[in-house]
């Protein structure tokens, strides 16, 4: 089937103008074309109409009537193509004639003719004297109709004027002018300012004019231009009340102050020439409501003024130390005075204080702190501001706190003669008073004694046994007060007060050492024998200890040493014990003994003892004569060399120390 190539569906042209309508066909085999409008064939019969040879539809000098909507059909044998082209043909503006200069008399209402024809429909427009008419905002004296001519409803002498009307399409424009004359009386039927002046009365014939001059003097009522409802001023400071009014004549102005007039040549008030009120000097009571009253003959205008004299804040507390204990509450107070009523803030240490469930302002401005704290200390300032200006107080808050002792050992050991220091540390506001007692009795400073240190430590010096016992410390400040005790112990080094002394015993004899020794802590009893520790009864309650041995033998003798130790140190004592042995005979014994005659003969008395026994030696009761035959040897027996008859007898020996006496005797026969 044929195609026709897409082109505008829609033509427009001017009137007079030609237009083709685009139409081209393609297709096998080639289509032939035909147009039609409103149903009739275009068939070449009409100069006007030409089908070009791409099929496209010529229309010269085109007419109104041609405006339609025109079919294009595109046929071959396999079908036909068709296309509606839309033409429009447009044609310029134009005004019918008509008057062109009009007279009316004052308030008949008139018409100016501006009826326009054009394709498409014209817009319409006015000018008065060359301005634009602006007929939207003036219904009340206008109305444009439809076919574009304008009703002036009601015509004065100030419509006389030129009138252009002009119309207008895409095609064109078009213009026309009016002059329209309205005669008769001038009416003003809401005289204005603007209509004062001279009026010139014209009347004309074919004969002549004639003229008459009238003037219209328009009397205004005083209006007072814009004015402030209220005004704000600080005390002692001047302020200006403004009242410039207008009016014809010129108004006179005058001032009430809440009703009744006030002097304005006065000090306190001051009248400048526009008007206008001064107040040199403003006080509390210049506050109020003003009236400025503009007289002239056509009326009287008024405007008020409210004046606030605004005060600066003045704070009458003056209280500069508040001391609360803690957990208690306090109220800081601010009352100020001020107008308008001040604004009360609070800052501690130079940072705002934010209300909390512990702090609220009141509506007093006082600050209230319940159940105050250490934190809560610090320096207030409170701040009244408001239009005027501000002030400040300050004052310190000092939350008192019970002492409370810290850091302390509760007991303390020092040796004899040195230094003891008692700590008592204690915080509190304010600071606590600290003082000591012993044993419930108050120690004053004694020089060399007791001496208390600004921090509250107690220091005694050369401390002795009596020193010891309990010491209370106690803070005291106006919050409540704390105590701490310590237990002060004095250890003493120890002292002998029963000493070892030397001991000489007999063997078998009950040796008993006794040894007894004071200090702090009770010493402890330790006993050496030739420096080996022995083991002897002690008494750990009065330091006293004793050594027993029983039977005493030689092995006992020696050096003994007790031995006092407690924890300052020890102490030593020294005692010799000397054990005296009688005299005992050693080796056999034989009390017959037979030696020949002229031999040698020994007669033995071998003693042992301690100290060594001394040994005699008697015959027949009498004391053998030592000799160089007969010699005691040195382990006490007797030699005798060479014996003869008279050496045969009764021998006695007898050795004898300290301790006791032996004997032994024997027969010596000679053979």
């Amino acid at each position: 089937a044929p195609t026709i190539r897409s082109s505008p569906q829609t033509t427009i042209v001017y009137l007079n103008s030609s237009a083709v309508l685009e139409c081209t066909a393609e297709g096998v085999p080639t289509p032939r074309i035909a147009w039609r409008k409103d149903g009739t064939v275009f068939n070449g019969n009409n100069t006007r109409y030409s089908i070009l040879e791409d099929g496209s539809l010529q229309i010269y000098s085109a007419h109104v009537t041609d405006t339609g909507r025109y079919l294009c059909m595109a046929t071959n044998a396999a079908g036909t193509k068709r296309k509606q082209i839309d033409l429009q043909v447009l044609v310029p503006p134009t005004i019918a004639s008509g008057h062109t200069n009009i007279t009316v008399t004052v308030n008949m209402q008139t018409t100016l003719p501006c009826e326009a024809t054009g394709i498409p429909r014209p817009a319409v427009s006015w000018k008065k004297n060359g301005h634009l008419l602006s007929l939207d905002q003036n219904q009340n004296t206008y109305r444009l109709l439809s076919s574009g001519s304008l009703v002036i409803i009601s015509p004065t002498v100030d419509d006389t004027a030129v009138y252009e009307c002009s119309v207008s399409n895409d095609a064109g424009e078009d213009q026309r002018a009016v002059e329209l004359t309205v005669q008769g009386a001038v009416e003003i039927p809401a005289v204005q300012l603007a209509h004062a002046g001279r009026y010139t009365c014209v009347a004309r014939n074919t004969a002549g004019s004639a003229h008459r001059h009238t003037t219209l003097n328009v009397q205004e009522p005083p209006t007072i231009q814009i004015q402030p409802g209220m005004l704000d001023v600080i005390v002692n400071n001047s302020i200006l009340l403004p009242c410039e009014a207008v009016g014809t004549p010129r108004p006179i102005i005058t001032w009430q102050k809440e009703g009744i007039s006030i002097m304005t040549a006065g000090n306190s008030y001051m009248a400048l020439p526009n008007g206008s009120l001064w107040i040199t000097e403003s006080t509390v009571e210049d506050a109020g409501t003003y009236t400025c009253v503009a007289q002239n003959l056509a009326g009287t205008a008024l405007g008020k003024i409210k004046l606030k004299v605004q005060v600066p804040p003045i704070i009458k507390s003056h209280l500069k130390e508040y001391v609360v204990p803690v957990d208690q509450s306090v109220t800081l107070q601010c009352e100020a005075e001020g107008n308008p009523g001040p604004e009360i803030s609070w800052h501690k240490d130079g940072q705002q204080v934010a209300e909390s469930m512990r702090r609220r302002i009141l509506s007093t401005g006082a600050l209230q702190i319940v159940f105050v704290q250490p934190g809560d200390t610090g320096h207030y300032t409170c701040i009244a501001a408001n239009m005027a200006g501000s002030s400040s107080s300050s004052m310190e808050l000092v939350v008192q706190t019970p002492p409370k002792i810290h850091n302390t050992q509760a007991h303390y050991t020092v040796t004899e003669d040195s230094r003891a220091v008692l700590a008592c540390m204690a915080d509190g506001i304010p600071t606590p008073i600290i003082n000591w007692k012993k044993d419930n009795t108050l120690l004053t400073e004694i020089v060399g004694k007791y001496k208390a240190v600004p921090g509250g430590d107690l220091i005694l010096d050369n401390v002795m046994p009596e020193d010891s016992g309990t010491y209370t410390c106690t803070a005291v400040n106006a919050a409540g007060e704390d105590t701490h005790t310590v237990t002060l112990v004095v250890h003493v080094l120890p002292a002998f007060t029963e000493l070892l002394g030397d001991v000489t015993l007999t063997k078998g004899e009950q040796l008993k050492l006794a040894c007894r020794a004071s200090g702090i802590p009770v010493p402890k009893i330790t006993w050496t024998f030739n420096n080996n520790i022995i083991l002897a009864q002690h008494d750990d309650v009065s330091g006293h200890s004793e050594l027993v041995i029983e039977r005493v033998s030689k092995d006992d003798s020696g050096t003994y040493a007790c031995t006092a130790e407690n924890a300052v140190g020890s102490i030593r004592a020294i005692g010799f014990v000397y054990v005296k042995e009688p005299p005992v005979f050693r080796g056999d014994y034989h009390p017959s003994q037979i030696e020949p005659l002229g031999g040698n003969a020994m007669l033995n008395c071998e003693v042992r003892g301690d100290p060594p026994p001394t040994i005699q030696w008697s015959k027949e009761g009498v004391g053998v004569q030592i000799s160089k035959r007969i010699q005691q040897l040195n382990n006490g027996s007797l030699a005798i060399y060479g014996t003869v008859n008279e050496d045969a007898g009764d021998y006695k020996c007898v050795a004898t120390n300290d301790a006791g006496v032996v004997e032994r005797s024997l027969i010596l026969t000679l053979q």
